[in-house]
């Protein structure tokens, strides 16, 4: 399974929204763990609590939200590079 990065939200909460790219989109991660990684290597492990709704999701829509309460250690920029992937 192959998770891309492409946003990251953090809410007043304490709460981190990751925007994803799945390569299969109908994957259960909820409850998982996964390194943060790029070619440079592991940055952190994060585990994800819970899936959001994306409003303007289609059916064949291969973009997820995921959330984290693990303070993810890459800013909105460093995650738009494309160079991010969430791996187990």
């Amino acid at each position: 399974m192959s998770i891309k990065l492409k946003e990251k939200f953090v809410l007043q909460n304490g709460v981190t929204i990751l925007a994803c790219l799945l390569d299969d989109p109908k994957c259960s991660v909820v409850g998982r763990k996964f390194q943060l990684v790029s070619e440079e290597g592991v940055k952190q492990t994060l585990t994800i609590i819970g899936e959001r709704s994306l409003l303007q999701r289609t059916a064949k829509s291969e973009h997820r939200a995921f959330e984290t309460r693990d303070s993810v250690m890459l800013s909105s920029e460093e995650i738009r590079t494309g160079d991010w992937m969430l791996i187990e």
